[in-house]
């Protein structure tokens, strides 16, 4: 308790000094605060703009359409390995025959995954490229896929289980609905400032 009272005295102890030393009057104090002001102007008027138009209205609205979008559907639990050439994903077929999907994938998949032995977690029904959700969409449970190409490469994958695509109930996810709403709002606000200062921009290096 002494410390945290030392502490605080001693704080304004030296901030009575920083005031009486003037530094208040200096110019590089004077550009650091107002630094500070615009920076909370802006602050407080996006965070009033998305108080505005973000509410409890609008993320439950998202939170519905999201379940409407995922009526029917199904989900799949899959991990797969993504490699460039076919030549590749041959080799990666004769390496799963000595050693773990998971130390394969680790060693060669090109996809973020790899750092989680290419376990994508829970997929939804068309969430993914056509050529992948068709490979789901068919293959039998705990078996090595065919390997198949697309855009991405050449994969092989497991789908691990099939179930109806749900979403956690709306308490539990709002804030994470919320958060998707925020960056869209601020997308398409940073989209809609620019969209002039650009035309002039480009007016003016036209001419």
């Amino acid at each position: 308790m002494e410390l945290i009272i030392n502490e605080i005295v001693n704080n304004k102890i030296i901030l009575n000094k920083a005031k009486k030393s003037g530094i208040q009057n200096t110019k590089e104090y004077k550009e650091r605060i107002k630094q500070i002001e615009d920076n909370l102007l802006k602050e407080l008027f996006l965070q009033d703009l998305i108080n505005k138009n973000i509410t409890e209205e609008t993320i439950k609205a998202r939170y519905d359409e999201v379940n409407e979008v995922l009526k029917d559907k199904k989900e799949f639990k899959v991990k797969h390995i993504v490699v460039k050439t076919e030549e590749e994903i041959k080799k990666v077929i004769r390496e799963l025959k000595r050693n773990t999907f998971e130390e394969v994938a680790e060693k060669y998949s090109i996809d973020s995954s790899k750092s989680t032995g290419g376990d994508l977690g829970y997929v939804i029904e068309g969430q993914t490229v056509k050529e992948f959700d068709e490979v789901l969409q068919k293959q039998p449970l705990n078996e090595l896929s065919e390997p198949f190409k697309t855009q991405f490469g050449w994969h092989v994958l497991i789908k691990e289980d099939e179930r109806k695509a749900t979403i956690a109930d709306y308490e539990q996810t709002k804030n994470t609905v919320r958060d998707a709403l925020v960056r869209d709002f601020m997308r398409n606000y940073g989209l809609e400032n620019i969209k002039d200062v650009n035309i002039t921009i480009l007016n003016k290096v036209n001419k």
